[in-house]
């Protein structure tokens, strides 16, 4: 099973029409029963839950295997990202692809390239893949 964050928005919908078409099984972690009421195809699971609230996915991790990793840039990106992470190393080792940027470093001179850097190294720090 695949895990989409962020499947409703421009990269994460056009990951899931893929993965549906090839009838990969595909789960949608979606903020509220509004946008997961917008994810129609019969293939796609969808799962209410919020990366700003850790609670909410360690359900959505459950029988994961990889997942990609979406998020809005945001002044709290690198704590909702963490927030996925730690749930994806407490489900056992999901393979995880995070949608990050150009520029991504620590030393970046943007932001969003030092937060992505930020998560990545989080990543690896924790041993997922």
């Amino acid at each position: 099973m695949i895990l989409i964050s962020g499947a409703t928005g421009l990269v994460g919908s056009a990951a899931l029409r893929q993965l549906t078409a090839r009838g990969v099984p595909v789960r949608a972690l979606v903020r509220s029963a509004e946008k997961a009421a917008t994810l129609t195809d019969p293939g796609v699971e969808t799962l209410i839950g919020d990366l700003e609230q850790p609670g909410s996915l360690d359900a959505a991790l459950d029988g994961v295997t990889r997942a990609l990793l979406i998020s809005p840039l945001h002044p709290r990106q690198v704590e909702w990202q963490g927030n996925f992470v730690e749930a994806a190393r407490r489900a056992g080792g999901v393979h995880i692809v995070k949608l990050s940027g150009l520029g991504t470093a620590p030393d970046s001179p943007l932001r969003s390239g030092r937060w992505h850097a930020q998560t990545e190294r989080h990543i690896a720090d924790v041993g997922l893949p």
